[in-house]
Parts: C-alpha cells; sequence; structure tokens
C-alpha cells in the first residue's frame, strides 16, 4: 500500500501528484495546499467521484496576504473555500484544517486565534484540526527579519515557555487536535490531542483502506514522527513553492 503527500511543495501550485493519483501509481492521497483554488478543487473532486480517495489539508495560518505569506490567501478565504469542498462533494471526514505552523511569539499566537475563532463560529461537527509549532531554521529566520518580521527568541526550537503559551491557546477551543513529531505540546494536554502522522491509521480509515500492520510507523527520521511506512512523496521540488513563506524549510 502506498499514500501519496505532497509536503515538498503546494498542491494547488503543482498539480503533478494528480497523475500519480489517476494511474493509481498510490492508493490514496493526502493533498496540502494553503489555496484551495478552483483548479485544486475541480482536481480533488474529479477524483473523489472517481472513487479515488483523497484527504485535503487546508493549511491556514492566519498570515495570508502579509509579509509572511506574501502570495497566500486571507484566512477567512481560505477556511470558507475549505469548507465549501465538503459542500459539493468531498466528504468532510477528508478535509483537515492544518494550522502550520503556529509561530510561537505573540503576534503568531494572534494569529493563530484568529483562525480558530473562525473555525469555532463555524460551528463544524467535530472537525479534524492538525497543529504545529515553527521549526525557527536559521535561513528562515534570516528570512523572516529580512522581511521586518519580529524573531526575537526564535530558535530552531520553541522553548517550553513558548510551546505553553501555544498550548494554553488550544486548550480555549473546544477541539481536539492532531498532531506528529509535537510531543513536548501533547504532554502539556494529552487529552486534547492525538498524536498521530499525517498520513495514520485514521486517513486510512477515512480513506476505506484496509488498515495495515500497527507497528508500521514511524517512516520519517524525525523525533516523534507518527506516519505510516506506507507514506510517499508526489512532489520532487526541492525550493520555496510560490506561495513565498518567510518561514519556508527550503533554501532560497
Amino acid at each position: 500500500m502506498k499514500i501519496g503527500i505532497t509536503e515538498r511543495g503546494d498542491a494547488a501550485l503543482d498539480l503533478s501528484w494528480v497523475n500519480a493519483c489517476k494511474t493509481r501509481q498510490v492508493d490514496g492521497c493526502v493533498a496540502i495546499t494553503k489555496n484551495c483554488t478552483p483548479v485544486f478543487t475541480r482536481a480533488v473532486l474529479d477524483l473523489t467521484r472517481d472513487g479515488f480517495p483523497v484527504i485535503v489539508h487546508a493549511t491556514c495560518t492566519g498570515w495570508g496576504g502579509t509579509p509572511m505569506e506574501p502570495n497566500v490567501p486571507d484566512f477567512k478565504t481560505q477556511l470558507e473555500h475549505a469548507c465549501w469542498i465538503v459542500g459539493v462533494g468531498l466528504p468532510a471526514s477528508r478535509l483537515v484544517f492544518r494550522i502550520d505552523p503556529i509561530i510561537p511569539t505573540a503576534e503568531g499566537l494572534e494569529k493563530a486565534k484568529a483562525v480558530l475563532d473562525t473555525l469555532e463560529s463555524f460551528h463544524l461537527t467535530r472537525p479534524r484540526i492538525r497543529v504545529s509549532v515553527m521549526d525557527g531554521y536559521r535561513h528562515a529566520l534570516a528570512r523572516m527579519q529580512a522581511r521586518g518580521c519580529d524573531v526575537t527568541g526564535l530558535e530552531y526550537q520553541a522553548t517550553d515557555a513558548q510551546m505553553k503559551q501555544v498550548s494554553d491557546l488550544l486548550h480555549n477551543y473546544p477541539f481536539l487536535y492532531e498532531t506528529c513529531a509535537e510531543p513536548r505540546l501533547v504532554k502539556l494536554d494529552p487529552k486534547r490531542f492525538l498524536q498521530t502522522g499525517c498520513v495514520s491509521h485514521v486517513d486510512l480509515k477515512v480513506m476505506n483502506l484496509l488498515p495495515i500492520r500497527p507497528w508500521d510507523i514511524n517512516g520519517q527520521k524525525r523525533n516523534g514522527c507518527m506516519c505510516l511506512t506506507c507514506k510517499t512523496e508526489l512532489l520532487s521540488n526541492r525550493h520555496p513553492c510560490g506561495h513565498n513563506c518567510a518561514y519556508c524549510y527550503w533554501k532560497d
């Protein structure tokens, strides 16, 4: 079994993953995008109607349209478009709202709060929400600073105090959160988090695929990763995508 994913770029800007799904090179796909464009939406719905299981990770950090994410739509637009996909055919269990990354600064927490406030206002039934805290790569922090962003106190890993601030914010909402490779965040509020990979047994279930062996976990060389070993990357680029996000882990 192979489950494709689009972590190297954005699934709405690089549609090469669609062919791998159409030709059944993979058994299912997790398509990650910060902009649920009409072309992307059409591709997802066409595959879904053809019986191919696609899960959409609608990434929304709250920074859209700012120097941090200059070519990303504002968060309300992204959230509304993501919900629209469900309204026209994508099963609700296959839509994941992804707040990734949360930047652990006062402004970053305010951005994440705005996204969570909007999600709460939608009155969704048990929405799937994934969260992750920013990895402060040195080149990313330099890029952020060059764009006028305050990087004071940011390092590669969030401090314990910063992680608690993130946990306290998330605790204010009636949601459960999925997360991968964030064991410190989970430890702060274990009842509110489900440690599960970006490709997980939860995904196999909602894709209506037979479960694989439970020990086939941690296919990534990253501490705390819970992804299944059937996960396979579908994008080939190794550079920042057209969204030009300041915190991107790719070097310019």
